[in-house]
């Protein structure tokens, strides 16, 4: 059930908006829902399958009659021949599909800031995790501003913590983005727009620099297009000639940690600072 709500979740409104501005990220992830529905369908076969074989398979026991329905359901429905394929399928792919389903079912929960009893909603608890840690690196006098680097789904916990952080010295705090899901995000849930210009706001954010390929089909340029907010923000397109196999396995949307500009980038924030 709960991946049946995750197709439907994201199949009726994000992705449309989405192919209008990514059409690569939009054919993947559709592929990516449709594997999804296949895999759970194969599943439910081979359950009703099982069933039918051996009534107390999942420690019931059935009635003859239940039993007998459930094998010929089964069997209708493809038997364990579909099952096979789908699972051949599913184990030729660069990334294994539980491990997929794992990052939707996990943006679904953020973006929805799922509660839980007694420890309260996820944004709140990732967001205090990094604040400790920021707050522990700003405490230290060593130091005379921090860079926060966030990549792919860090990028939206990172405006999440920056958009209302308050440091406890009067060190600058710079952001670094790569391979971030703002816009695509931004389609489902709304607050993450409103995050990312508080980010900007904010007077502890001293500048934001955002990192973004073409060739990655898993991001997007983070959309900041107001004139007030725009002299805090620097947007670098990163050209790159990585083979087709990389684009489509997704490979490349790691390809940031190795690239030579934000590297040197990195290294001259680091430089201008006169101690560490």
């Amino acid at each position: 059930m709960r991946g049946l709500f995750l197709f439907t979740y994201w199949l009726f409104s994000s992705m449309w908006k989405m192919a209008r501005k990514s059409r690569m990220m939009f054919v993947q992830f559709v592929l990516m829902l449709l594997l999804m529905i296949l895999w759970y369908y194969s599943n439910v076969v081979m359950a009703l399958v099982a069933i039918g074989e051996n009534p107390s398979a999942f420690g019931v026991q059935l009635p003859p009659d239940w039993a007998q329905w459930a094998i010929d359901v089964g069997r209708s429905l493809g038997s364990w021949r579909w099952w096979a394929g789908v699972s051949l399928l599913i184990s030729i792919l660069p990334v294994p599909l539980t491990a997929l389903v794992d990052v939707v079912d996990f943006t679904t929960r953020y973006a929805q800031d799922e509660a839980e009893a007694g420890v309260g909603g996820l944004r709140d608890r990732l967001r205090a995790r990094v604040r400790d840690a920021l707050d522990d690196v700003l405490a230290v006098s060593d130091y005379d501003r921090v860079t926060v680097l966030g990549h792919s789904f860090g990028v939206i916990v990172g405006i999440d913590l920056l958009a209302d952080y308050r440091s406890p010295s009067d060190r600058p705090v710079r952001f670094v983005s790569m391979g971030g899901i703002i816009e695509f995000l931004s389609y489902k849930s709304h607050w993450v727009t409103h995050e990312m210009v508080r980010c900007l706001e904010n007077p502890c954010v001293e500048t934001w620099a955002d990192y973004h390929s073409e060739q990655d089909w898993l991001c997007t340029r983070t959309p900041i297009s107001d004139p007030e907010l725009i002299a805090k923000f620097d947007s670098r397109r990163l050209q790159w000639a990585l083979p087709l196999e990389k684009r489509l396995s997704g490979e490349v949307h790691n390809a940031y940690f190795f690239d030579r500009m934000i590297l040197e980038d990195l290294a001259g924030m680091a430089a201008t600072s006169p101690s560490k």
